[in-house]
């Protein structure tokens, strides 16, 4: 989507990495002006995106590109996102400088990192991130690896056998919520006093329970988008496979899951196709590329594309084994699937409410 010129701040970012000034008296179509110490002028289209998804990026550069066409001036393509990556800003540089498009770039992040390129003034330029003044400290949030994974003991106690490989014992306090997620005990007491100040969950004579159920995957969707998650485009050394079944049979050293479109075409529960593959490894790409015998390659050239997460244990504790492949559970599933730009959304919404029935998500 185009933002409109509002979002100053952004603004004077791109300028000042381009060392030019900002034209605020202007009637240009375009979303914003910024004018060099020579009088050369600089026209700019802006794009927003929520993810690091090299499709997502070039799509905007492109049509970025496409909008600017035929402008006097050096055209800008500037995304916003929320954490520029070094994997995000090749991919913009390799698709520009593939095509050959007469456009400069900047991919400008929420939490203050920054990558631009624009050869037609000699300008390049990355920065790390910067702490923001106004950041919430993390230690606040209601949600973390573990504190996640408690979530889902509580929320798929009930769901169908083939879709949660957890525990389904109810908890009626935080000491049994402990023994019962297998968490420390001092784990289990912050997530219950987190998640009542939050409002999430409730102690009863029913156990403890989750409440808000709505507000709180809305919260929990949204925090998600934040992290961070590598992705890392991969083939198989042995030529085409025509199932995963095929790459992971034998690859028992290292923790894996299917994850997002894949895992619900896995669980039969496909309602919106996606050409992508995604799994989730517990390793690094050396451990992966030796016990599955994968080359790294470009995107487009994917067999399937290997996540890396921070949240192993909410990934992992709760997958379940289906057709010989391990399988990430269904809200895991959503979570990865609602990332995708391209019916994401569709996908995670009837996993939440026609799989698990969860009407009032």
């Amino acid at each position: 989507m185009s933002f409109q010129p509002r979002d100053q701040a952004l603004i004077d970012r791109v300028a000042a990495a381009l060392s030019a000034q900002p034209i605020t008296d202007t009637t240009s179509r375009h979303d914003f002006e910024l004018q060099f110490a020579d009088g050369r002028r600089v026209v700019a289209r802006m794009k927003r995106v929520s993810t690091t998804r090299s499709e997502d990026l070039i799509g905007r550069v492109a049509a970025g590109a496409i909008e600017l066409r035929g402008s006097e001036a050096l055209p800008l393509v500037v995304i916003s996102m929320p954490h520029v990556t070094t994997g995000a800003a090749t991919a913009v540089d390799g698709f520009v400088r593939m095509h050959d498009l007469p456009v400069a770039w900047a991919l400008v992040g929420d939490d203050g990192t920054i990558a631009l390129r624009a050869p037609q003034v000699d300008a390049e330029i990355r920065t790390r991130p910067r702490r923001l003044t106004r950041r919430v400290p993390v230690e606040k949030s209601p949600f973390s690896d573990l504190n996640c994974w408690i979530l889902k003991v509580l929320l798929l106690r009930t769901a169908p056998e083939d879709l949660w490989g957890g525990v389904r014992t109810p908890a009626f306090s935080p000491q049994e919520l402990a023994r019962v997620a297998n968490v420390s005990t001092v784990t289990a007491y912050r997530f219950v006093q987190r998640m009542i100040g939050a409002d999430f969950v409730r102690e009863t004579d029913r156990g403890i329970i989750v409440t808000r159920r709505r507000e709180l995957l809305a919260a929990w969707f949204a925090w998600h988008a934040q992290q961070r998650l590598e992705r890392i485009p991969v083939r198989w050394q042995r030529g085409s496979p025509g199932a995963l079944e095929d790459v992971f049979c034998d690859a028992a050293r290292l923790r894996y899951c299917v994850t997002s479109f894949e895992a619900c075409r896995v669980l039969g529960v496909l309602h919106a196709t996606y050409a992508d593959r995604e799994v989730h490894i517990d390793g690094t790409l050396i451990e992966a590329r030796t016990s599955w015998k994968l080359d790294r390659c470009d995107e487009r050239d994917a067999h399937f594309v290997l996540l890396k997460s921070p949240l192993t244990e909410s990934v992992f504790r709760g997958r379940v084994k289906r057709h010989g492949l391990w399988v990430a559970d269904p809200v895991q599933t959503a979570l990865d699937a609602s990332l995708h730009a391209a019916r994401g959304e569709e996908q995670a919404r009837f996993v939440l409410r026609d799989v698990l029935g969860w009407g009032d998500t």
